[in-house]
């Protein structure tokens, strides 16, 4: 009767143990997820840091080519490539400002796309993909 006793409490033990690492074991599982998400939407560790160093204006011209870009895209790839920013809303300002400088001085040509301003690379035509065969 004595040794039920005994392997009881020390099943109850293992249990409460048992518990114990189980939680622990779902919040590792948590932070590997989390940390493989955003190993995935970062891309590479030299793409995530393209900008980091960069000026504005450099960076807005590494970002826009020969397909006309709205300004928010550009925002967005720049943040993307690890430019710092105080915050979104500024850096959407001082890029539409800048490419509109930059428009004109004559590197940058204005257009629209689905009605709002975008910006491309002037005297290059636009890259368009070939038809389907």
């Amino acid at each position: 009767m004595e040794a039920i006793r005994e392997l009881e409490r020390i099943r109850e033990r293992l249990g409460g143990q048992l518990r114990v690492l189980q939680s622990e074991l779902d919040a590792v599982n948590k932070a590997i997820q989390l940390l493989q998400r955003e190993q995935a939407s970062a891309g590479t560790p030299a793409e995530a840091q393209r900008f980091a160093k960069a000026g504005l204006a450099e960076s807005i011209r590494q970002v826009v080519g020969t397909v006309f870009t709205v300004p928010r895209q550009i925002r967005n790839r720049m943040l993307e490539g690890g430019y710092r920013a105080p915050s979104k809303a500024k850096l959407l300002n001082a890029v539409y400002a800048t490419c509109k400088r930059l428009a004109e001085k004559g590197e940058f040509e204005a257009g629209k796309v689905d009605g709002k301003l975008a910006f491309r690379k002037k005297g290059q035509p636009e890259e368009r993909t070939p038809p389907m065969v």
